[in-house]
């Protein structure tokens, strides 16, 4: 059966579309209003995207950052970095990390 439908299999293959899926990973952030153009820059630097800003009545900047997950690690460990410790990574009780 594979020599009567390989010929069939290969080209059915060859039409087909191709999507590359690029694992990516969702959290939650609160940092000071002080420090929102670092986390502006440090997740752009990563190629990270930034969703949901709000700012609470504190000032406070919440927000759900979306990267690839192989640059997840170095994204976080950055933003501590540029924020001096002062930014909070909201845990799934808090509406975080996915």
């Amino acid at each position: 059966m594979i020599r009567a439908y390989g010929g069939t299999a290969r080209l059915a293959i060859h039409a087909s579309e191709t999507e590359i899926l690029i694992p990516k990973s969702i959290f939650k952030v609160v940092t000071p209003g002080s420090f929102v153009g670092a986390l502006y820059d440090t997740v752009n630097k990563h190629g990270g995207i930034m969703e949901d800003e709000s700012y609470g009545n504190d000032g406070d900047l919440a927000a759900t950052v979306v990267c690839k997950t192989e640059v997840l690690e170095g994204i976080q460990i950055s933003l501590k970095d540029a924020t001096r410790g002062e930014i909070r990574f909201l845990t799934d009780d808090e509406g975080g990390e996915k």
